[in-house]
């Protein structure tokens, strides 16, 4: 009787292990090992913001593209705020939308400036709108523990009143881990390295 009982909470176990990628979630203390596809979950979240704002934001409009900071260090530029930003800006770009990076000219890590909200903003994105951009994409991202939680939003350039807002989450895993980790680093003069 009690082999016949053990044998009933043990084979449905065992069944359980033995599907495939059960036993590395069940197993794994560590990071996530799910796969997300970073470039199509941010181009949707263009796509949102697109459909948000199209009655103020068309593609004549001039966009400039500023960086993703990190909630808790907004003053730290990091690889993830530079990839996302720029992805995000990539699908705009491919939709027809005229966009711009922002220049970081002369700025360093630790002093990067950022506005009353933490959004990081670059020392020349304040004069933006007289040089034609009305318009600013910005947000921040928060590490979780299981997951990296973005929100995005789309800013009038001269008033920081927003124009579209979208959030959305990315599954934890060593890839994004890394690209928190990365300071994203900076060539004077084009915002970019």
């Amino acid at each position: 009787m009690f082999r016949k009982r053990l044998f009933s909470l043990v084979l449905p176990l065992a069944v359980f292990m033995a599907l495939p990628g059960c036993t590395a979630s069940f197993m794994d203390s560590g990071f996530s090992a799910e796969k997300v596809d970073i470039t199509a979950t941010n181009y949707a979240a263009a796509d949102m913001l697109i459909q948000q704002s199209k009655s103020f934001v068309t593609p004549e409009t001039p966009l400039q593209i500023g960086v993703l900071s990190d909630i808790n260090d907004p003053n730290r530029m990091t690889a993830l705020g530079r990839i996302v930003t720029g992805q995000i800006g990539a699908r705009f770009v491919q939709l027809g939308y005229n966009v711009t990076a922002a220049s970081f000219d002369g700025a360093i890590m630790p002093g990067m400036p950022t506005d009353m909200a933490g959004d990081m903003v670059s020392p020349t994105m304040g004069g933006a709108q007289q040089q034609g951009s009305p318009a600013t994409i910005t947000g921040h991202y928060a590490h979780g523990r299981k997951s990296v939680l973005i929100n995005l939003r789309i800013l009038e350039t001269g008033t920081r009143r927003v124009l579209a807002a979208y959030d959305y989450s990315l599954p934890l895993n060593d890839d994004l881990e890394e690209l928190m980790e990365t300071p994203a680093m900076v060539s004077p003069g084009t915002g970019y390295r």
